[in-house]
């Protein structure tokens, strides 16, 4: 009797180190950015607008850049306060209508990127989580 005790508490530790593993992590908070605009122009592109080089090699402003590029699928960053960028692990064009909103993630930073199990965006003032699908 007391060997089934001890490998049904066994069973019970691991399982409930499984389940705050997987879905353990942090609350991670900052703005929804374009990584790759981002990242060649950091303090010009950290908006849904962004500044390109054109033609002549002059800047020119893009407006809904961020927007367009997530929708494409480059790959979308968490701009923290500190001015990191974490990439997200996640579909970037479901994220296109949420560029440049301050965002609230909980998830796990694995090999420098984010594994997101929740993903929530500022409207005004209330916080709306945003439902994204994975293939798995």
């Amino acid at each position: 009797m007391k060997k089934i005790i001890v490998f049904a508490v066994m069973i019970a530790v691991t399982m409930a180190y499984t389940i705050t593993s997987a879905h353990g992590g942090k609350t991670y908070t900052g703005k929804l950015v374009d990584s790759k605009c981002y990242s060649m122009m950091p303090k010009m592109n950290a908006g849904n607008d962004h500044m390109v080089k054109g033609p002549n090699g002059k800047p020119i402003q893009v407006k809904a850049c961020a927007t367009a590029c997530a929708s494409m699928g480059i790959p979308v960053g968490l701009l923290t306060k500190d001015g990191k960028m974490i990439v997200l692990a996640i579909p970037a064009g479901q994220l296109s209508q949420q560029m440049a909103k301050n965002a609230r993630i909980k998830g796990k930073v694995m090999n420098g990127v984010l594994i997101v199990d929740k993903l929530e965006v500022k409207n005004g003032k209330k916080w709306s989580e945003v439902k994204i699908s994975y293939m798995m």
